[in-house]
């Protein structure tokens, strides 16, 4: 099968830092041309090289602009859907107030970022993948997806909302696979555990004792 990664371009979400940064770094070291999407460049040190697109996947979770922006974006080889937001309520507040404490803005961001957007994105791109895989040879690969979800979708996360997204984008990952696997897109998943991160500095210290005892 001839895979169609052979120096790609990729398509990173949540770029600027931590595993998204760490992977587009690599990726432009192993010959790839990246283009990273994430809501603020400004203190980012991704490699000059990397075609940046400062936008908040928020705003691209319908068809619509889903497909609106994967015009902007052009041809790809790979998506790698790593964008993801985590709130950190006090799980006191479940036995306190009878709430989790997540504002309805907030539920709203976690489900945006981290299950719509990434499923929103690779339907966009999935005709032009479809295209690629039936124009080559038998056995053409013609596009890929790698989402990046989480231990917590196994172990379950105190930020409830974080891990059942996280959950769900796997078995979306699934149900991709087994729909776009036979137009010759591969579509996979990773499930990072506790890193050093932007999203990781957000966590209560007690939260990170108990990670790192």
């Amino acid at each position: 099968a001839t895979t169609g990664m052979a120096g790609g371009r990729i398509l990173v979400t949540g770029a600027a830092r931590g595993i998204g940064r760490a992977v587009a770094g690599i990726l432009v070291h192993r010959g790839h041309p990246v283009v990273a999407i994430d809501r603020d460049f400004s203190r980012s040190d991704l490699p000059a090289e990397v075609e940046r697109l400062e936008v908040d996947l928020r705003e691209f979770v319908d068809r619509p602009s889903a497909h609106a922006l994967a015009e902007r974006v052009g041809d790809i080889s790979a998506l790698i859907n790593n964008a993801g937001s985590l709130h950190c309520p006090s799980p006191d507040r479940l036995v306190t107030h009878g709430d989790l404490g997540f504002a309805s803005d907030q539920i709203d961001d976690i489900v945006s970022v981290n299950l719509r957007a990434p499923v929103a994105l690779t339907e966009a791109f999935a005709p032009q993948w479809a295209r690629r895989a039936a124009a080559g040879d038998e056995g053409t690969i013609g596009g890929r997806v790698v989402n990046v979800g989480s231990v917590g979708a196994f172990t379950g996360h105190p930020d409830l909302w974080y891990g059942a997204t996280k959950a769900a984008l796997l078995n979306a990952t699934k149900t991709l696979a087994a729909m776009l696997g036979p137009h010759g897109i591969v579509v996979n998943a990773v499930a990072p555990g506790p890193t050093r991160t932007a999203m990781y500095a957000k966590l209560p210290q007690s939260r990170k004792d108990r990670v790192l005892a």
